[in-house]
């Protein structure tokens, strides 16, 4: 027997003392050993799916270690201890993830650290109020490694988020186009506008200058156009443009002398 056994003593099938390491002696063959291992045990649970109070679906990587408490009970009481042991605590992870939400279950990992351990512990172990089957097992630490979301939902998350971006990006888009069409049609109307006040003003400004030739506003005026339309046409006809204007060929020849 090695120093981290204990030996259960079944005599004709039935359980009579319990030696650890050192010598012992056995009455064969009436009697037989069990030999149970007393070290610490791990339990990796890697990639065990939960589904949140939000309805969101996380993988969890979880490791709980324990050991025999009881040689007797862990022998005697339950079939499958180490196997159990892991099935009891994912059930314990579960059952508590699936009140919290996906945000509380990544916050709150070492409180469902701490759950895990006093629910697996206290489940393992006789509970005076409850008076369970005592499975012979002290849980020594659990852990929860990691909480993500698994791939296949990651992929569509980002896929979705991608969706909105470029939704939201073409909107932005379409809006800055649209705006810069009103800034465009603004510039325009403005500088029209201020052309209009432009025109209006030089026009002016020349009838006042001719005035002071003609000797009157309305001569003046009369005069401009004819002025105009010579610049317009080049000056490539103009007695035909004098002749539009009869009476003014007089004042013509006063401007231009």
């Amino acid at each position: 027997m090695q120093e981290w056994e204990e030996a259960l003593i079944i005599f004709l099938g039935k359980y009579k003392r319990t030696r650890k390491a050192g010598p012992t002696s056995i009455f064969w063959p009436f009697e037989k050993v069990i030999f149970v291992d007393m070290r610490i045990k791990e339990k990796d649970m890697s990639k065990q799916e939960v589904i949140t109070s939000d309805g969101i679906t996380l993988e969890v990587d979880a490791v709980i270690w324990y050991r025999a408490d009881d040689a007797k009970a862990y022998t005697f009481n339950i079939q499958d201890p180490d196997g159990s042991t892991q099935d009891f605590s994912m059930a314990v992870i579960r059952g508590k993830m699936g009140r919290m939400t996906e945000k509380g279950c990544i916050k709150e990992r070492r409180k469902i650290t701490e759950y895990l351990m006093s629910e697996v512990d206290g489940k393992t172990k006789e509970n005076e109020a409850e008076k369970p089957i005592d499975w012979g097992i002290k849980v020594t630490g659990a852990e929860i490694k990691d909480i993500r979301r698994p791939k296949e939902v990651e992929a569509a998350v980002h896929k979705k988020r991608a969706a909105k971006d470029e939704r939201d990006a073409t909107i932005l888009k379409a809006e800055g186009e649209s705006k810069a069409k009103m800034l465009m049609a603004d510039a325009e109307r403005y500088q029209v506008e201020e052309e209009g006040k432009a025109d209006v003003f030089f026009t002016n400004l020349s009838i006042e200058m001719l005035e002071k030739y003609t000797g009157d506003k309305k001569s003046a005026a009369e005069l401009y156009k004819v002025l105009r339309a010579i610049n317009e046409f080049g000056g490539s006809d103009t007695k035909t443009i004098l002749a539009e204007f009869p009476g003014i060929s007089d004042l013509f020849g006063k401007f231009l002398k």
